[in-house]
């Protein structure tokens, strides 16, 4: 999802049912509520997904009002406007190997079961290009639990876990794009 803007959810607004999403990037979102997500019912699940430069005056990021919301193995990266996860409601958002990094004005608002957070640059490789791989020593690589296509420990964000697009070894040295 890149580009768009909602009332509620610039990328998504879920109402009820399940959501599972997987190694997706959202970027540039906006919304007055939710600039990538708005929940207010129903479960969503994120995996392996980077959610970058969303603006929102309540949860820049995801906002949730209902609903169980999990987010594992991604990225919640530069969002404007609000604090990046606004949750108001009483159920606790599940956050689990999770980056979070420059978001303007912090991290959550309300109820978050946190593990595994890490707190630094995640080291994309060239974003303004259109590159959303991690550079080597980024510390999202094998930062997650399961498993890569290269038998590593899962990476946090779009290219890691089994069912991300497999990377490269242009180079032929044993190493996939972005780890050399």
């Amino acid at each position: 999802l890149l580009h768009a803007s909602a009332e509620t959810g610039g990328g998504i607004s879920i109402t009820g049912g399940t959501a599972s999403i997987h190694n997706a990037l959202w970027s540039r979102l906006t919304a007055s509520s939710g600039g990538g997500l708005s929940a207010t019912g129903g479960q969503v699940s994120i995996r392996h997904s980077v959610i970058a430069n969303t603006e929102a005056v309540a949860g820049a990021a995801i906002a949730a009002a209902g609903g169980e919301v999990s987010i594992s193995a991604s990225m919640i990266v530069s969002s404007a406007g609000a604090e990046a996860i606004a949750n108001t409601n009483p159920a606790p958002m599940s956050l689990t190997d999770v980056l979070l990094w420059d978001n303007a004005e912090g991290a959550w608002i309300g109820a978050v079961d946190a593990a595994g957070l890490i707190v630094d640059a995640p080291l994309f490789t060239d974003t303004m290009g259109g590159d959303w791989t991690l550079r080597s020593g980024s510390p999202g690589l094998d930062a997650a639990a399961g498993l890569d296509h290269d038998g590593t420990a899962a990476d946090v964000g779009i290219f890691g876990g089994s069912r991300a697009v497999e990377l490269p070894d242009d180079d032929g040295d044993g190493y996939v794009y972005g780890r050399d």
